[in-house]
């Protein structure tokens, strides 16, 4: 029995993907795009746990929790929460330094403890973060400012 050659094989399994598939390049574009989803929409915060806006008490611990979650166009591309990242800017006044998260985006800084001295340094402190979903999305910036006063 004679051996089929490389180049009858490759041309066996062509045939078969295409008539399994259909040649690709005779569809109309809009339906080839179709074919695959991608997800395009960012994730969305619900809350992040800030202080009031004006804070008698000059020194405090605070604990920044951030709630997200993810939107898609399918519920497979949706990430779940605990694979969130989240990033976020700390900003204390002058001549304080803000402090970011390290590395930018990680699941473990959905929360942030910040001691707050405003006996020492008072005056407005800045929160800053984001979500990063799986697709590289990146939410819209959400801010929390408070004042601390000296009593």
């Amino acid at each position: 029995m004679r051996r089929p050659s490389a180049m009858l094989i490759c041309a066996l399994l062509a045939a078969m993907v295409l008539g399994f598939y259909g040649d690709m390049r005779s569809q109309p574009r809009s339906r080839r795009e179709s074919l695959i989803e991608v997800d395009e929409l960012p994730p969305v915060i619900d809350s992040v746990t800030c202080p009031p806006g004006t804070l008698p008490q000059p020194t405090f611990t605070w604990c920044f929790i951030i709630d997200a979650h993810d939107e898609a166009p399918l519920a497979s591309l949706v990430t779940p929460q605990d694979l969130l990242e989240y990033s976020y800017v700390f900003t204390p006044p002058p001549p304080l330094v803000p402090v970011s998260s390290t590395p930018e985006f990680s699941r473990f800084h959905k929360e942030f403890d910040a001691l707050v001295d405003g006996q020492s340094f008072p005056g407005e402190y800045t929160y800053t973060c984001r979500v990063r979903d799986r697709a590289g999305n990146i939410s819209e910036e959400w801010t929390c400012r408070f004042e601390v006063v000296r009593p």
